[in-house]
């Protein structure tokens, strides 16, 4: 059975940086849910800083697609992080998952998948529904501040 964790950037990340103890609290309950023998799919959005760069593009004239993109590779960045707070034994895919395909075969061979966003039009709120009806999760369960 698989659960797909939809973690908002906003909640793993302080101003000043990523929260390192909140961030070692959700991999716990990632371990936890991974000993009841879940699949989990986590979900990471790009938070405070994803909005920064997308404010510092929209000021430059970017368009909507390039400012979508730096939300997209924040988002990333932010997922690659979570997956260092993550324990070997959870088995998790080494690096964040960049499309649907990715994060179903990650889940066949690792059984733990990390991921941001996928692509410009998209929220990681939507991420997480696509990734849920993709891999018919059982639940997707938002954390937020």
């Amino acid at each position: 059975t698989t659960i797909v964790l939809k973690i908002g950037g906003s909640f793993l990340l302080t101003e000043s940086g990523p929260d390192v103890k909140l961030l070692k609290e959700m991999a716990e309950t990632v371990h936890c849910l991974k000993e009841k023998g879940y699949k989990i799919v986590v979900v990471v959005g790009g938070g405070l800083t994803a909005r920064h760069y997308i404010q510092a593009a929209d000021c430059l004239n970017a368009s909507k697609g390039v400012m979508d993109h730096l939300g997209i590779l924040v988002s990333r960045l932010n997922a690659r992080v979570f997956i260092e707070a993550l324990s070997d034994e959870d088995r998790v895919c080494a690096e964040p998952a960049e499309t649907l395909q990715e994060v179903r075969v990650g889940l066949q061979t690792c059984g733990t998948v990390v991921l941001g966003g996928l692509q410009p039009g998209q929220s990681t709120t939507a991420v997480a529904a696509l990734c849920a009806e993709y891999c018919k999760a059982k639940m997707v369960v938002y954390c937020t501040d």
